[in-house]
């Protein structure tokens, strides 16, 4: 057949596309940089920074109980306001407008257990070097730390002025 009459082709295979993943909000790089946890409006997707692929997407802040880390189920419809990772790059922490903290098995994208921090929403969260205790900061004036192990809250810092928009833990575990 000549090359003129050759049939064309009309439908083609996609090599590879591209999808959204990230709208707006909290982004955090995993420990070892490898991975890339960012919001898409109520849910988080987990990117493989070599590939830009998303490997999970987890679903907004959760439902469950009270002021534990206990509790677990339901999804939670509401923009996330803070991320974390945990130290060892296992763990994904969020936190959503319903007040929801969320946390996350980052190799499964399985949601571990949820609970309800704060009064208002948490605004930043961070784990500690050792990766035993969860800070998260909030909008209701208050830091409050958790033991991420054993599923409580150690201690609440009370009576700022504002919100507490930031915390931090010192880089040495031991201080």
């Amino acid at each position: 057949m000549a090359p003129s009459q050759q049939p064309q082709r009309k439908h083609f295979a996609a090599a590879s596309s591209l999808e959204v993943f990230h709208a707006g909000g909290p982004v955090r790089l995993s420990p070892d940089g490898t991975q890339l946890a960012t919001c898409v409006h109520e849910t988080i997707s987990i990117v493989d920074v070599a590939t830009s692929k998303v490997k999970f997407t987890l679903g907004g802040g959760g439902g469950g109980g009270g002021g534990s880390l206990d509790g677990g189920g339901g999804d939670d419809t509401e923009p996330i306001t803070a991320l974390c990772w945990g130290k060892d790059g296992r763990r994904v922490f969020s936190a959503s407008r319903s007040m929801r903290c969320t946390v996350w098995d980052a190799t499964t994208g399985e949601s571990i257990r949820s609970f309800k921090a704060h009064g208002m929403p948490v605004l930043h969260m961070t784990v500690d070097p050792s990766g035993t205790l969860l800070c998260t900061s909030s909008a209701d004036r208050t830091a409050r730390v958790w033991d991420v192990a054993k599923g409580f809250c150690t201690h609440a810092f009370r009576g700022h002025a504002a919100m507490v928009t930031v915390a931090a833990f010192h880089p040495d575990a031991r201080r």
